[in-house]
């Protein structure tokens, strides 16, 4: 009978004293590394949260850099093309729907990207400063964290979501600061159903924004505490001419999925819903152009594997946050393996003596790839496991000797060598996404290991 985690409960675990190592970071220049910074660790705890706090940005700055580069793309971003005109539909968000419900989000809009249908889904430019204070939080941070990441690689794809430029509203000017927030979120509904024309959608939890937005005449979707699923978001919304059996889940499957999310009281829980469909993405023709397309689980395109959600069922937090872990700082390694590959002016090699990912186009790096290759910029310390180990995903295929691990599986000391290879790549690239991330990370993984354990009937 394998051990789980109960409902969390207990005081947050505390980072050791300052006492308990010595390092030297006075002559850092504001949101760099420094060249004198040494760290002289007691434990790899203290390496991770110190090798972060020294590369923190300085209190001037009022958005991390994920935020700067979602907000300079919305504003320098071009119109979206498409070819439905006033037939789009417009689901804005509000900032609850990407902390409490993003793992839907997800779902529904790998569905949009499957099914290629006439819907945009909206980030209003004002949940930017929402997510900003949200990442400040030990209780929400990571959540944030995840959501605006996910949304700089998705807008970037340039398919289905959209954040909202500086310029795109009707009232330059929010007389009541006191509602600002739900009045800018209300604003945008207005620029995109009257400049645009399109129908929108308000995809909001709350009730306030919601009931003002229906008085205006705004259609607004709430989702339901449990159960709340791709399938039924896109029945809420009312997709003009659709077929939502697209959305539904394979009738054998009658396994439950849990997804890892704070609830409103801020409180972790494990909730059971049902599982979304996940439909197969059908590959494009290769152009030859080198480029960073990559499926949303990571995998290169094209590559065989079962279907994810019906084999494997997370069975409590642990899994659940392994999963979150893989997705989130795999977007981040590709990223700034991609940005190290451009600023070198590295290309596919044809050479028979080019390593494997050499030989690829870059679209077809796999996680792994993206390890090596940084690995043979700047030498990588060894990690056991090795960083690429435990961030396989359940359906890779796996050297003969391996047994895949799920999240509950690798021990405290296991996730922690997995958080020290992060900061190493972090520090030693001055990656300070990768490095925000993992101090988020390490909050949200104390808490789940402190958890009280239960039988998970496993």
């Amino acid at each position: 009978m394998s051990v789980g985690y109960a409902l969390p409960q207990g005081s947050y675990w505390n980072s050791p004293a300052p006492e308990a190592m010595a390092f030297q970071a006075a002559s850092a220049a504001p949101g760099t590394l420094s060249s004198n910074l040494f760290i002289c660790v007691t434990s790899i705890e203290c390496s991770i949260a110190y090798a972060v706090a020294a590369t923190a940005p300085t209190p001037h700055a009022s958005r991390d850099l994920t935020l700067q580069r979602i907000s300079e793309a919305a504003d320098k971003d071009v119109e979206m093309q498409d070819v439905y005109a006033s037939q789009i539909t417009y689901v804005v968000l509000d900032t609850n729907i990407l902390i409490h419900f993003f793992d839907v989000l997800k779902q529904f809009n790998e569905d949009l990207e499957t099914l290629v249908l006439p819907v945009v889904i909206i980030i209003p430019n004002v949940l930017l400063g929402e997510l900003d204070g949200l990442k400040k939080s030990d209780q929400v941070g990571w959540f944030a964290s995840r959501a605006s990441t996910w949304i700089l690689d998705r807008m970037r794809a340039r398919k289905h979501v959209k954040v909202q430029a500086t310029w795109e509203t009707t009232s330059p000017r929010i007389i009541d600061p006191r509602r600002q927030n739900d009045l800018t979120i209300w604003d945008c509904c207005r620029y995109f159903m009257e400049d645009k024309g399109g129908r929108v959608v308000l995809y909001s939890n709350d009730n306030n924004l919601a009931s003002q937005s229906e008085a205006e005449g705004i259609k607004t979707v709430t989702p339901q505490k449990y159960g709340w699923t791709s399938l039924e978001l896109a029945r809420a919304i009312d997709i003009p001419g659709i077929d939502y059996r697209m959305f539904q889940r394979p009738k054998d499957d009658t396994s439950p999925h849990y997804h890892y999310r704070p609830d409103k009281t801020l409180a972790h829980r494990i909730t059971a819903i049902r599982p979304e469909t996940r439909i197969a993405v059908v590959a494009p023709e290769d152009d030859g152009e080198d480029r960073m397309d990559v499926d949303d689980d990571g995998t290169r395109h094209g590559a065989s594997h079962t279907n994810f959600k019906k084999d494997y069922t997370p069975s409590h937090a642990l899994d659940a946050l392994h999963l979150q872990v893989i997705d989130h700082f795999t977007l981040l390694l590709r990223d700034l393996a991609f940005r190290i590959r451009t600023a070198a002016g590295d290309v596919r090699s044809a050479s028979q003596w080019a390593t494997e990912y050499e030989r690829k186009l870059f679209k077809d790096w796999i996680l792994g790839d993206c390890i090596k290759y940084l690995g043979s910029k700047k030498p990588l310390k060894p990690t056991s496991p090795s960083l690429q180990r435990f961030m396989r995903r359940p359906y890779e295929d796996l050297p003969h000797e391996e047994i895949w691990r799920r999240g509950q599986d690798w021990s405290r000391q296991d996730w922690l060598h997995a958080m020290g290879a992060l900061v190493e790549i972090g520090t030693k690239f001055e990656d300070g996404a990768i490095l925000a991330s993992v101090e988020l990370l390490r909050v949200e993984t104390e808490r789940v290991f402190n958890l009280p354990m239960r039988p998970t009937g496993l």
